[in-house]
């Protein structure tokens, strides 16, 4: 797929939870730990997604990257947590005291991906990006061409853009998951 009919894909999911999560809203209890997190997380990821098709569709992919990363973390949260309702409390004590040293710890991630159904390789993909973030685009600057170590080139658009797009699968399917009938969809998205 091109990199606008990704975008495209990423603004369907969005709709998905738009809509699914207006249809379950009035009947959400204010004391459940799991509709907390999972709502939460929703939240998290149209926001994530939103802003890396922005950066996507003005050449920056390679500053899209952390928000794919996060993006990609709250994907399995949601769905980890859409599997276990007992997961929610420690997921939400978690959001009290976040340290950027350990927002992001691999090992934690793909264990939790493990667990949700997340197949390891979207989890894959997202993490051996961190190359593409720390040496993409150094070149731009007058004279740094001429070094090889400034040569990497940026991912492509559309590489990042289908990875947001199967992860927006993910959190729908976790949506649906809790909310069964309420989120369809989700199947099309994850395999973007």
């Amino acid at each position: 797929m091109s990199a606008e009919e990704l975008a495209q894909a990423v603004g369907r999911a969005k709709a998905l939870i738009d809509n699914g999560l207006c249809r379950v809203g009035p009947r959400l209890d204010r004391g459940d730990a799991q509709a907390a997190v999972l709502t939460g997380a929703a939240s998290r990821a149209l926001a994530l997604s939103d802003a890396a098709v922005r950066l996507c569709s003005g050449d920056h992919a390679a500053e899209a990257l952390p928000l794919l990363r996060q993006l990609c973390e709250t994907a399995v949260e949601l769905r980890w947590t859409a599997g276990d309702a007992a997961r929610a409390v420690g997921a939400l004590a978690a959001l009290e005291s976040p340290r950027w040293q350990t927002l992001w710890d691999d090992a934690v991630l793909k264990s939790r991906a493990g667990e949700a159904g997340v197949p390891a390789a979207d989890v894959a993909a997202v993490l051996g990006m961190a190359a593409d973030f720390t040496n993409a685009n150094r070149s731009g600057a007058p004279w740094s061409h001429i070094f090889p170590a400034n040569e990497r080139r940026a991912p492509e658009a559309a590489r990042v853009l289908a990875l947001t797009a199967r992860f927006m699968g993910h959190v729908v399917a976790g949506l649906e998951a809790r909310w069964p009938g309420n989120f369809p969809g989700a199947e099309e998205l994850c395999s973007s």
